[in-house]
């Protein structure tokens, strides 16, 4: 049986929902306990940016947390610092120091622009940052751009929990 963090890993490949399944038909078969609900995502770019909340819901099974969000910007970021989602339903198990876990998917749509899609990484416990494919790092540094109003995030992720 595979370790947990090699699940986390895994889900982020693109059988994700099919190895979903599985992860979540074994804690069901174990009775994990299992807890559904909305949550409040916050962005932030160099400071607080103000957004609408389409939808934020979360899954807990065990120690996994599924979480998916659908943001509309209301305010505004500031161009060259890293766009960063937190409010997590429940904290990131921890890593070892500088480690980085892939944790998702995201459609970042500039409406000025163009549509970015990529992965979810966190860097922190309750901090994380999007990576554009084919980008050299964090989105709102490269690309380089703030968030703006009407702007749309969307993302979903699975991660292992404290």
């Amino acid at each position: 049986m595979p370790l947990p963090s090699e699940l986390i890993e895994r889900l982020a490949d693109a059988g994700a929902r099919r190895e979903l399944g599985r992860v979540l038909d074994r804690l069901a078969s174990e009775r994990a306990p299992v807890e559904h609900g909305e949550w409040f995502p916050t962005l932030t770019q160099s400071g607080a940016v103000a957004a609408t909340v389409d939808y934020a819901w979360y899954t807990l099974v065990g120690r996994f947390a599924l979480v998916q969000a659908r943001l509309v910007v209301t305010g505004s970021g500031v161009a060259g610092n890293s766009v960063i989602v937190g409010g997590q339903p429940s904290a990131l198990r921890p890593r070892r120091s500088g480690a980085i876990a892939t944790l998702g998917v995201f459609t970042l749509f500039d409406a000025s622009v163009a549509l970015y899609v990529g992965s979810v990484e966190a860097v922190a416990a309750q901090a994380w940052r999007l990576t554009a494919h084919n980008q050299g790092d964090y989105v709102g540094i490269t690309p380089n751009f703030g968030l703006a109003n009407t702007d749309v995030l969307g993302f979903a992720c699975v991660y292992e929990r404290e």
